[in-house]
């Protein structure tokens, strides 16, 4: 079995691609074609990740712009890539070009950021403070508002 990024079908398990070269590379989507993969390099004292993206079939990694991020995801139709800059949220061609801010969370450090099915909804983690359990949050992205889902979940019940 080969090293590198490998898909899980009904047809068995088939290489996708070789892993991204270099040490801090943290895989974050897949397109939904299969043609690219988006990832962070972190590099220490510089910002949380590098956003980076390589096509599967060069296997040529590219960075998009200076972004640092924590979080990366492409549409389900591949029209959009979103991604994170800090506390900002973004939408951006697939190739990260034409980037345009949908918001500012109310907390940094998003991380394993998901598109709905219908691509209405991005759905991430995020902690509430340096100290927080991180909780699982929403965007509409037509409304361009967040809030965290099942509120309350986690919360101390000891004391009742």
């Amino acid at each position: 079995m080969s090293e590198g990024i490998r898909r899980i079908s009904e047809s068995g398990d088939e290489f996708l691609a070789p892993l991204p070269p270099g040490v801090g590379i943290d895989l974050w989507d897949v397109s939904p074609d299969l043609s690219w993969i988006v990832f962070g390099r972190y590099v220490a004292a510089v910002c949380d990740s590098e956003l980076w993206e390589m096509p599967v079939a060069t296997a040529q990694p590219r960075r998009i712009g200076l972004v640092c991020a924590s979080a990366a995801a492409w549409s389900p139709d591949g029209s959009k890539l979103a991604y994170n800059d800090g506390r900002a949220l973004f939408l951006a061609n697939p190739d990260g070009n034409a980037a345009t801010k949908l918001m500012t969370l109310p907390y940094d450090r998003p991380t394993d950021l998901r598109w709905s099915p219908d691509g209405r909804r991005l759905r991430f983690v995020l902690a509430e403070g340096p100290n927080a359990h991180p909780r699982l949050w929403e965007v509409q992205i037509d409304r361009r508002s967040a809030e965290p889902l099942l509120p309350g979940w986690g919360e101390d019940t000891d004391n009742q």
